[in-house]
């Protein structure tokens, strides 16, 4: 070694298996019985991915809860007018569960006491330029399907239903359905 230097091997902390500045794991089984492993185990990859998209989903419905679009807006309007009230009768986005507890999806409205669900549909459900192809209503006819599956009622307003002309209908449709269904369960 030079002159003035230092062996910095020497003077940097071991933090090997066997240092004893460090904590010791405890032993949480009693001495008789052979230890197992205590680290829960990880999850396979199908149930981590299924964990990943329901936690993606539940993010998503948190943003479009504090931003509706002008249907829901309306649709909201709607349900106001037929006395139904925001948290006290009815939820938006609202989870969906399977008997299981496995995640189905999240719904625009649900009335969670009546296992009631009004899905409203806009252009981009319905659309020619959004569903060239028929993928999109077959998604949603499939997400209706897995929600009736769980045990819920749906009814799918489409926002074409909302305009001035049609309107009166639309709010007399939707109020025999709640009456039609409300206290079933």
């Amino acid at each position: 070694m030079s002159r003035g230097s230092t062996d910095r091997r020497a003077a940097a902390p071991s933090h090997g298996p066997r240092d004893a500045r460090l904590p010791q794991p405890v032993r949480t089984v009693p001495p008789s019985e052979p230890a197992r492993d205590t680290v829960a185990r990880p999850l396979g990859r199908a149930a981590e991915a299924a964990r990943l998209h329901e936690a993606r989903m539940d993010s998503n419905a948190t943003w479009r809860l504090a931003h509706p679009t002008v249907p829901e807006q309306q649709t909201m309007g709607l349900l106001a007018e037929l006395g139904e009230r925001y948290r006290a009768d009815f939820q938006r986005e609202h989870k969906i569960t399977a008997p299981d507890g496995s995640y189905v999806t999240h719904v625009d409205f649900a009335w969670p006491a009546d296992r009631l669900v009004l899905q409203m549909y806009g252009e981009v459900h319905y659309g020619a330029y959004f569903n060239r192809d028929g993928q999109r209503s077959a998604d949603d006819a499939r997400m209706v399907q897995r929600v009736e599956s769980a045990g819920w009622e749906v009814l799918v307003v489409r926002d074409d239903e909302l305009t001035r002309e049609r309107w009166a209908r639309t709010v007399d449709r939707v109020g025999a359905w709640l009456e039609e269904h409300r206290g079933q369960w």
